[in-house]
């Protein structure tokens, strides 16, 4: 199978979760992308994460709450900045070994069950470590996710993202400014959008009919493996220095 018509499976299948239980693009394409062509990371996706919101949040804009987003958005802009300067100096091992700690952060965020106050702090906490995760390696969902999860379905797929839209414009900025952002980041994000765009057309048709939690255990199982192998194969590089 040519690599353009995997890739855009791949992200089909993001896109589809990201649809059904309000974040997905990342944890999934991300982690399998990674594998295949780690070019795709992080600014392709970060584009591709920004043209899905913008088309989700016209869709859903009437569960906006501006309350909900304001705080994690200050905690966000700093992890961005924090991101955006550490990705400045990885070199290829070192942001392999990095993706895989915060894939397996990300996991184990999302089957925490712990219940957060909406407030402040934690906004401002979830925000940033979502910042930061999210410019490093395009996978912002799991702490919001763990921020919000007490909330109706479509109040939290609006405003996460409401909160993804508008942090990807915050990291494509700070990463532009670090002169990591290039027109064939354009040019590769142009080649994944028709598998974005199917798999959320798919999902607004399934939606009434998935199931929720499998979909989430199916992704984070899948997620947790790419991050094991991923750690095992980049700290290996790292060791062997």
């Amino acid at each position: 199978m040519p690599e353009i018509l995997l890739l855009n499976f791949i992200v089909f299948l993001g896109a589809l979760v990201q649809g059904i239980i309000g974040f997905g693009l990342g944890v999934v394409s991300a982690s399998i992308i990674f594998l295949i062509n780690p070019e795709y990371l992080p600014v392709p996706l970060i584009m591709l994460s920004l043209v899905m919101m913008t088309i989700v949040l016209m869709i859903n804009r009437t569960e906006l709450a501006f309350d909900l987003v304001r705080w994690p958005m200050v905690g966000q802009t700093v992890g961005v900045v924090v991101a955006a300067w550490v990705v400045a100096w990885l070199d290829r091992s070192w942001f392999g070994f990095i993706f895989a700690l915060l894939l397996l952060l990300a996991v184990c965020l999302t089957l925490c069950r712990i219940r957060l106050a909406i407030n402040p702090i934690t906004g401002s906490i979830c925000g940033f470590i979502s910042g930061f995760s999210g410019t490093i390696v395009a996978i912002g969902g799991p702490p919001m996710a763990l921020l919000y999860h007490s909330l109706p379905p479509k109040v939290i797929i609006t405003n996460l993202s409401t909160y993804f839209l508008l942090g990807c414009i915050i990291s494509l900025v700070t990463l532009g400014l670090f002169g990591r952002v290039s027109w064939h980041d354009v040019e590769l994000t142009a080649k994944l959008i028709p598998g974005m765009l199917v798999g959320y057309y798919v999902s607004r048709h399934v939606i009434q009919y998935a199931k929720p939690k499998v979909v989430r255990t199916l992704t984070l199982g899948g997620s947790g493996g790419v991050g094991l192998y991923s750690l095992i194969k980049y700290g290996g590089e790292l060791l062997a220095r």
